[in-house]
């Protein structure tokens, strides 16, 4: 399992979330550190990167106990990011809300 730590974008500074990534099992979790508050109506998804194109990784709760959350299965990732989105998700990431990103 690797251990992805995502950093917070110029935007957003002082984020950090830590994704957990298993390239055998495909297995994936994240761990949320300091994300704000989504406003009513959004929720933030995880998006990994694979040659130059964003895969939908699911979307996820922020929780201030630090709860290690499970998201879609990951077959290939270079990097991970999260995105702020309407509420579900969306087909594709919106860049202007991004917050944290990390690369492999």
């Amino acid at each position: 399992t690797q251990t992805v730590i995502l950093k917070g974008v110029a935007s957003s500074p002082t984020s950090k979330a830590i994704v957990y990534w298993n390239e055998s099992t495909h297995a994936t979790h994240i761990l949320v550190s300091n994300l704000p508050a989504p406003p009513e109506g959004k929720q933030y998804q995880l998006w990994s990167l694979f040659n130059g194109k964003p895969i939908d990784a699911g979307v996820f709760n922020v929780d201030t106990n630090l709860t290690l959350q499970q998201v879609k299965n990951i077959e290939n990732a270079k990097a991970f990011a999260v995105t702020l989105e309407n509420k579900g998700g969306s087909i594709a990431p919106t860049l202007t809300a991004m917050y944290v990103v990390g690369n492999i």
